[in-house]
């Protein structure tokens, strides 16, 4: 049956004119309430299933169209399968799509429609690695950016690190000022405007590099020696927010999707350089995760220093540091497919009467 719900879509109405259908159709306003514990577990379990292979994660895939895209990010984990899809048109407010079926029926489960879903789930990935490969007890924090995607990458990390101050800054002073009011007011963070990148970043135990720059946001020698750093935003070749001997000066290099690093055109910064197959995925050390583990995965690999890619030698390695938790690590985030479907699931399921 078609329908089309209103400017504010009336649920009750709609879920009327299903005439029983036990699927739910939920807005941002339906979800704002999850907290940023309850959405890391979640993600976390996704992960967990993309390491078993029980999460099905392509590369995301787009239709060009005559002013920009529509992109489809399309996933399924052991009861659900389903997509994500937004576009890039010069549209005036935009909302993404994001739509779960039955895996054994068919039928469709859920169906969220807003911007929201998919920033909480790009965070709690963040969140995530952060449990991972994240400073341990009382740490400064420096973010470098103040949009939806900074905001959410706070949000999730508000639930896996002890945060004792976070340094903000970007290109606007009033956006930080109320970032910074925001994130006291709603998470509880000591949060402070910083005058500069390199204010924000000198001295921080972990990093979030959340813009949309062409260009390099920070030095690498800002960084203190051990520092946990998150990149949100361009990674490619001729756009990047950061510059490549971030990476190659690290102790540990993660990502949550290699399929989608590799799948980059312009290709990746990475990949470009032939570091992709020696980034760890984030389901890699969640199955090493126990110290015994860990010291033997740590074992196999004989590489224990950062990288070089001077001159024309053989695609350099990236180490993996006996304590994933010491030295320079760096999460690349370029957003795991699937885990909005096995997201929209789990909020489906906690939110149904």
């Amino acid at each position: 049956m078609f329908f089309a719900p209103q400017v504010g879509y009336d649920l009750t109405t709609t879920r009327s004119r299903l005439k029983g259908s036990t699927m739910q159709l939920l807005t941002d306003q339906d979800i704002t309430a999850i907290s940023p514990a309850k959405t890391v577990g979640w993600i976390r379990e996704a992960v967990k299933l993309h390491g078993s292979g029980a999460l099905e994660s392509p590369a995301r895939v787009s239709a060009k169209l005559a002013q920009g895209k529509l992109t489809f990010t399309a996933g399924a984990d052991p009861r659900l399968f389903g997509f994500r899809s937004y576009d890039t048109l010069p549209t005036t407010a935009g909302e993404q799509v994001t739509v779960v079926h039955e895996r054994d029926t068919g039928r469709v489960a859920a169906i969220h429609i807003g911007n929201d879903l998919g920033a909480m789930r790009t965070g709690a990935l963040g969140g995530v690695a952060a449990s991972l490969i994240g400073p341990v007890g009382p740490c400064e924090l420096a973010m470098i950016g103040t949009g939806e995607q900074a905001w959410r990458q706070l949000w999730a990390l508000s639930a896996t690190l002890n945060i004792t101050v976070a340094r903000v800054f970007s290109r606007n002073p009033d956006a930080r000022r109320v970032f910074c009011e925001r994130a006291r007011t709603e998470l509880g963070i000591n949060a402070a405007p910083a005058e500069s990148a390199k204010d924000a970043v000198t001295g921080a135990d972990a990093v979030v590099l959340a813009t949309n720059s062409a260009t390099a946001v920070i030095d690498s020698a800002w960084l203190k020696g051990d520092v946990m750093v998150t990149t949100m935003g361009p990674k490619q070749v001729g756009r990047a927010e950061f510059k490549l001997d971030l990476v190659t000066g690290a102790d540990l290099v993660v990502t949550d999707s290699l399929a989608q690093l590799r799948a980059y055109d312009p290709p990746s910064l990475v990949a470009d350089a032939g570091l992709a197959d020696h980034v760890k995925q984030l389901s890699d050390l969640l199955a090493v995760q126990s110290p015994a583990a860990a010291q033997t995965a740590a074992d196999r690999n004989s590489n224990t220093g950062p990288v070089s890619i001077a001159g024309n030698a053989a695609a350099p390695t990236v180490a993996t540091p006996r304590n994933p938790r010491q030295g320079r690590r760096v999460y690349l985030s370029v957003g795991l497919a699937g885990t909005e479907v096995h997201l929209l699931g789990r909020i489906a399921e906690h939110l149904r009467p």
